[in-house]
């Protein structure tokens, strides 16, 4: 047995834990799109785990889709948007007109931003005094927005890395559903 399945469940301790598999779906704009992400389930209580190996590959899974959301954000964009600025839901939500709990469906992806939003939050990410032009207009305050002025006159860095595909897969982990 490998160690990835010898530990015991943490919540039982009744039974080691086996390798498995779960699906999360997602529907941008309707187009279904299954990503199999990676566990460990315990055979005695159904407790779900990961490692920390599963959740590194697990998150480039969920990265992966981007490829078939033709250029929606992932909830995972908007998210690191609103923590960059120090943001909750419901201030980001007020910075861009949307409604109070818009920002907090995005996130989940229970909702995608409409094309208008997705460009002015784009336009957003890149440049900050897009952000400070329209904190001004809406008297939202932005905590780390001074913060980050010194950070948007460097340029990004660029990491670039091979991407693998499961042996017998033709699209690997990701797929989208016709």
């Amino acid at each position: 047995m490998n160690k990835a399945t010898s530990r015991l469940c943490p919540a039982c301790e009744q039974a080691p834990l086996v390798a498995s598999t779960r699906e999360r779906h997602f529907t941008p704009r309707g187009n279904p799109v299954v990503v199999e992400l990676l566990a460990m389930e315990c055979p005695a209580c159904g407790a779900m785990a990961t490692s920390a190996a599963q959740q590194i590959e697990n998150l480039r899974r969920l990265a992966a889709r981007r490829a078939h959301y033709g250029g929606l954000l992932l909830g995972e964009d908007v998210l690191a948007f609103r923590r960059r600025y120090g943001l909750t839901q419901r201030a980001a939500a007020t910075l861009f007109g949307k409604g109070a709990i818009a920002f907090s469906r995005y996130e989940n992806e229970t909702t995608y931003p409409d094309d208008a939003t997705t460009m002015l939050l784009s336009l957003a990410m890149e440049k900050p005094e897009v952000v400070r032009w329209l904190a001004e207009r809406t008297g939202t305050a932005v905590p780390l927005l001074d913060r980050l002025q010194d950070v948007a006159t460097k340029p990004p860095r660029r990491v670039s890395r091979a991407r693998r595909v499961a042996p017998g897969t033709p699209s690997g982990p990701v797929r989208a559903v016709r």
